[in-house]
């Protein structure tokens, strides 16, 4: 349904990413490497997921965001247990066991796959080109999906990114399709503007996800209601209040449907409650934080405004200071920098969580 909160798995739920589905396909096709990317509550899960279905290849999924807030780390024993079910998963389908069997720390029982995490385990590169031999012998591609890749940043002392860009070099048959909603930290992670990161150069078809048009945002609330066979409130302040992240908008529909109700006041402080802790697992956050953000919020845009503003709160905040927090709010995704140099808030509820809490 398409209020249903979880991101989206079939294309029936799926609303408005047509011509994104279909650059996605397309690049599945033709490309290696593909990035989608944008700010959170935009769709990239949903996208990804729909276009793994419509794709028809054999896939693994890994969601690094569940993995990051569940267990407050990427380590790579977390990472090869959530490998380990997703080819498990994959082996129940398309039964490729024979090609790992022979991979040193891998362990097969039926259809089920265990990968040794350890030092002298398991080795990505080794379980890689087995699942390519696998899909050369059948003329066929595999995706290898990873869901909010930046927190491999996080993931110890391994390095991911020469991982990934020695696959793409030499490994034909897999194609790595990968989301980001912290942007900043994913182009670190992909190394854009290092020219020594192992994925510099690599060509990545990048996919830019925007937020709805308010015809586009009015149009999916109405037809979500319609579905569950709720009258609607009136919706034109809600669709002004959350501007166009298809996340909140489904989560608002979710939440009216599922109460009776929703006062948008009310759904706005509940939203950025959830914001809010969810910023605290991503930023360790404090209160400098804080202050910048309900500067922002309360209109002071320009860099100067805004260490005027900081300054009442926190005190004396030296040049150096206030550009480290403007810039990392800035690669998380908090805070977006404009051509012009001011700052704006993009995510609609982060700005109510700044002037509220």
């Amino acid at each position: 349904m398409l209020f249903d909160p979880e991101p989206k798995k079939d294309k029936k739920d799926f609303y408005n990413r047509e011509a994104e589905l279909q650059e996605l396909l397309e690049s599945i096709k033709r490309e290696k490497f593909v990035v989608i990317q944008g700010i959170r509550r935009l769709g990239k899960s949903s996208l990804l997921n729909v276009a793994l279905a419509e794709s028809k290849h054999p896939f693994v999924r890994l969601d690094l965001r569940e993995v990051y807030f569940t267990y407050g780390s990427v380590s790579k024993f977390h990472l090869y247990r959530a490998l380990s079910q997703e080819l498990s998963k994959l082996s129940r389908i398309h039964r490729f066991t024979s090609w790992l069997e022979k991979v040193r720390g891998v362990k097969i029982a039926g259809f089920e796959i265990q990968l040794d995490w350890r030092e002298k385990g398991a080795s990505l590169t080794d379980i890689f080109r087995a699942m390519d031999g696998w899909a050369s012998a059948r003329g066929e591609k595999v995706v290898i999906a990873i869901d909010e890749a930046q927190y491999l940043r996080l993931a110890g002392r391994t390095r991911y990114d020469g991982l990934l860009a020695w696959a793409i070099d030499n490994l034909g048959n897999l194609v790595f399709a990968l989301t980001g909603s912290q942007v900043g930290v994913l182009q670190d992670f992909l190394g854009t503007e290092d020219p020594r990161a192992p994925l510099y150069g690599r060509h990545a078809r990048i996919i830019e996800l925007g937020r709805l048009s308010h015809e586009q945002a009015m149009d999916f609330l109405k037809e979500g209601f319609k579905e569950a066979g709720v009258k609607h409130p009136d919706l034109g302040e809600v669709v002004d209040a959350l501007d166009g992240l298809i996340g909140w908008l489904t989560l608002y529909g979710y939440t009216y449907v599922s109460e009776g109700k929703a006062e948008l006041d009310r759904f706005l402080k509940m939203a950025a409650k959830l914001a809010a802790e969810e910023s605290k697992k991503i930023l360790r956050w404090s209160d400098r934080y804080q202050t910048v953000l309900r500067a922002v919020a309360g209109g002071a845009l320009k860099w100067s405004e805004i260490r005027e503003r900081a300054s009442v709160k926190l005190g004396p905040i030296s040049k150096s200071d206030l550009t480290y927090l403007l810039d990392k709010l800035v690669r998380y995704g908090y805070l977006e920098r404009l051509q012009n140099g001011s700052f704006v808030i993009p995510d609609p509820v982060i700005r109510y969580m700044a002037t509220k809490f």
